[in-house]
């Protein structure tokens, strides 16, 4: 017999127990791997089961719970709602994060004589410091199939699996690290030619 760690939380080996609008009992459980999710929900009052398996992978911009949970309120006759966390109010939010970091990176570039007048003011360290911080997007692009295989205890994905879970910002994260490259190019050839006038 299995005896729950805390009555008051309604969890245990991977159920979730919750009510529906109506106030019935429904289970809920959900498994992920990189390159599937599933979705259960059993409503035990009303006899229904409920399972939805995704082979398109792990996708961070689809409510996935969202889709037995409509299916289960159309076996019961209930209104179905659209949630208010939906792919397309993010994938807008990341178009607008996308062209904010290429007018960044744009500006960056052609304001490199201000950077320089601050470079000459400041201590070695910072520039050092300064440098890392800016090449951060490139090591987290560069990196991010052994960032995710640590993040899913040891579940191995590809580049590729890890475009198809989020492809928006995988896009992002390239164009960053993409200016944050010339922006360190840029930088160290400056500070080259600096010290080539003296």
């Amino acid at each position: 017999m299995q005896t729950p760690a805390n009555p008051t939380i309604p969890y245990g080996m991977g159920w979730a127990i919750d009510k529906t609008d109506e106030g019935k009992k429904q289970v809920m459980h959900g498994g992920i791997l990189w390159t599937y999710k599933a979705e259960e929900v059993l409503l035990p009052d009303q006899g229904y089961g409920i399972v939805m398996m995704f082979n398109s992978g792990l996708n961070a911009f689809v409510d996935y719970s969202s889709f037995p949970s409509g299916i289960s309120k159309i076996l019961l006759n209930q209104p179905t709602t659209e949630p208010f966390y939906n792919s397309q109010i993010i994938e807008i939010f990341m178009v607008v994060l996308i062209i904010a970091t290429i007018m960044i990176g744009i500006r960056k570039i052609k304001y490199i004589k201000k950077w320089e007048e601050k470079f000459k003011k400041r201590p070695k360290w910072w520039f050092i410091l300064s440098l890392t911080f800016t090449l951060l997007p490139f090591f987290v692009f560069i990196f991010l199939p052994q960032l995710m295989t640590f993040i899913g205890g040891g579940r191995v994905i590809s580049m590729k699996g890890i475009f198809l879970m989020m492809p928006s910002i995988i896009i992002w994260l390239g164009i960053a690290s993409v200016f944050s490259l010339i922006h360190v190019i840029s930088r160290i050839t400056r500070i080259i030619h600096l010290k080539n006038l003296t």
